[in-house]
């Protein structure tokens, strides 16, 4: 009998970087207009990066370019197009995931260049809020404090077009994340 086998496609990390963060999310409404800010992908473009028509799982490590801040949580949205019958093209908006990031106290802070001259932190901590779907995170802050590792987590994004990442906090950091389709 021959093992059963699970492949993935191995890709590589793309990065979505946002300039400064809002102190509050944004509404999220139906729109005619198609999203663009905080893109990760587009199933509807290989322009983006985004090679995975519909993709089943979407990896995200969020980081920023300072080392310390509070209140900062990301929010991840899935947008599905809807075509009424006058032929206007609707975006409609499903969250996908929303937590709260942090950099934990006593815990190294992984970090990593994007270009040179550039530095950016990846969050240590990441707590999903209650209002998440369906999700998997890993937390390192939870294991001994010598480990750098980066929090990360793996989002369905149950059959969305595109993907939109928002961050909320204080201060005006470069925000964004590193992720992948499977």
């Amino acid at each position: 009998m021959a093992d059963a086998r699970i492949a993935t496609l191995d890709r590589p990390l793309e990065i979505v970087q946002i300039s400064g963060v809002s102190a509050a999310f944004s509404d999220l409404v139906p729109t005619t207009t198609k999203p663009t800010a905080g893109l990760l992908y587009d199933a509807t473009s290989s322009a983006t990066g985004g090679l995975v028509s519909d993709p089943s799982l979407l990896f995200v490590t969020p980081f920023s370019s300072a080392a310390s801040g509070t209140g900062i949580a990301m929010r991840l949205t899935g947008w599905k197009s809807f075509t009424n019958l006058s032929g206007t093209v609707y975006w409609m908006p499903t969250t996908l995931f929303h937590a709260t990031l942090a950099f934990r106290s006593g815990s190294p802070i992984p970090s990593f260049a994007p270009q040179s001259g550039q530095s950016r932190n990846l969050f240590n901590g990441i707590t999903p809020t209650a209002i998440s779907p369906s999700y998997s995170t890993f937390n390192p802050a939870v294991l001994a404090s010598t480990n750098a590792l980066a929090a990360s987590a793996v989002i369905d994004p149950i059959g969305s077009r595109l993907v939109t990442a928002q961050f909320t906090g204080s201060g005006s950091p470069t925000m964004g994340v590193l992720w992948h389709t499977t």
